[in-house]
């Protein structure tokens, strides 16, 4: 897999030749045992110790590690029509890592306190969720701050933590300019100020509803759907995350064009004397057997139950980034890397968080084009390796010859079902395409074998 780690990051500039190869080096070992320990994936202390100076180096930033992914990006997504932007903040865990310095204030996340690096990201996806890049990526400790609740509201908005939202969207209209983006948020995202930006930036977005927004008269939007007809059924498959199953859910829908109020009850405030009305639309989407209940706020044009369910299926898309961060966290691992302060570890996860996201697209590559030839991914030793992995048993009972291996590359999706395959993928007939972490099993598994045939090969 590390074959394109050249092609993705290889114009990466650190101003030192030799730093800039040295990360072409440190970053295709870490691409190959992706999983592994800095010290598990070096060949020798010797490059285990170029690997810490190379964090350690101030020259090193986590955008300038980033900014090559992100020009990939934009090249893969000149092929698309309409970019969905699915962001999303994730919290990475170094809570028991207690000699790790500089890690700042602990914060909540899911109930818990928790000590670590806060990342935003900003994923670009295709309309069927093909995972083509980042557009951004920020990675930061939140800090120590003894300001009143009030003081806190009363700051602009640039001056907030919140900012992300805004900052995501303008980085990837930025790095996209002449795309047609949909940037996807969940709750969190629903700031007043993310749509006023979107009608600066000439851009869409689709945002799940938080607050009890006014309307004209005061007139709340939850009261104004409660008057609304059910203009249809949609159905969505929402994948499994961590304790969540996977769930098909039928969805009634409900769909309005509204204005949103910029200061409701005529009050004026600091943070809204400079808004202005906005025009939106709201689509409602409730599944009430599931206690699913979804109510979005677009910019998108809603006037028929087709235009409602397209906004349903772009907002599905926001759970690509979830599964993301499931690839960030659970194959590569880096919540257990100890590289002992935190300026070392964000630079860490910014270049894992593009490697992160090749395997993720590997996964999703094969479902789109599952019989497009396997070497567009995968290097000829690394199919060869699988196949003879997955088959070593059969051979070594003489059921089967290594003169069986196919001659010419098979399709993607064959060798994705071989490498899930030495990670527990059954491949019976109804089983589907594997999932991420069982592929990912059998990547690593993939890697100790990929060395000894290259040896003898």
């Amino acid at each position: 897999m590390s074959s394109w780690i050249q092609d993705e990051l290889g114009r990466a500039q650190f101003n030192d030749k030799r730093l800039n190869n040295r990360f072409i080096k440190i970053a295709t070992d870490l691409a190959d045992k992706p999983s592994d320990s800095i010290h598990s994936a070096s060949i020798d202390w010797a490059a285990s110790k170029a690997a810490y100076r190379f964090f350690d180096n101030p020259e090193v930033e986590s955008q300038k590690i980033l900014k090559p992914h992100f020009e990939a990006t934009r090249l893969r997504c000149a092929n698309y029509k309409r970019i969905i932007i699915a962001q999303d903040t994730t919290y990475i865990d170094y809570t028991k890592h207690s000699k790790t310095k500089n890690l700042g204030k602990s914060f909540k996340s899911h109930g818990y306190d928790i000590t670590g690096v806060c990342q935003h990201v900003g994923l670009a996806l295709s309309e069927r969720g093909l995972p083509l890049g980042l557009t951004y990526n920020r990675l930061w400790n939140r800090k120590e701050t003894h300001q009143s609740q009030h003081e806190r509201t009363s700051l602009d908005i640039q001056l907030k933590e919140s900012y992300r939202w805004i900052e995501c969207m303008r980085k990837s209209k930025e790095r996209l300019e002449n795309q047609d983006i949909v940037v996807v948020s969940d709750r969190e995202g629903d700031i007043y100020e993310a749509f006023e930006e979107a009608y600066d930036l000439d851009i869409d977005v689709v945002i799940r509803s938080q607050h009890v927004r006014n309307l004209e008269g005061d007139l709340k939007i939850v009261e104004l759907l409660s008057t609304s007809r059910v203009r249809g059924r949609h159905k969505v498959v929402v994948p499994g995350s961590g304790n969540r199953k996977k769930q098909t859910l039928a969805l009634d829908l409900r769909f309005e064009k509204i204005e949103l109020k910029a200061r409701p009850s005529d009050q004026v405030s600091h943070q809204n004397r400079h808004r202005n009305d906005l025009e939106l639309y709201v689509v409602d989407a409730s599944d009430v057997k599931a206690g699913v209940n979804w109510r979005i706020l677009t910019t998108l044009v809603v006037e028929s139950q087709e235009d409602a369910k397209v906004v349903l299926d772009i907002y599905s898309k926001r759970w690509n980034v979830e599964l993301y961060f499931k690839s960030l966290k659970t194959g590569c691992r880096v919540e257990d890397c100890r590289l002992g302060e935190a300026g070392k570890l964000i630079k860490y996860i910014a270049l894992m968080s593009v490697v992160a996201w090749r395997v993720f697209w590997i996964n999703f590559v094969g479902r789109e084009s599952p019989d497009s030839c396997c070497e567009c991914v995968f290097v000829q030793s690394e199919w060869k390796t699988a196949w003879l992995m997955l088959n070593r048993k059969k051979i070594k009972e003489g059921k089967i010859s290594k003169r069986n291996m196919p001659n010419s590359p098979p399709p993607l999706m064959e060798v994705i079902h071989w490498i899930a395959g030495l990670g527990g993928f059954l491949r019976r007939k109804g089983d589907g395409n594997p999932g991420l972490i069982t592929f990912w099993r059998g990547w690593n598994k993939l890697q100790n074998g990929l060395e000894i045939y290259e040896l003898l090969a």
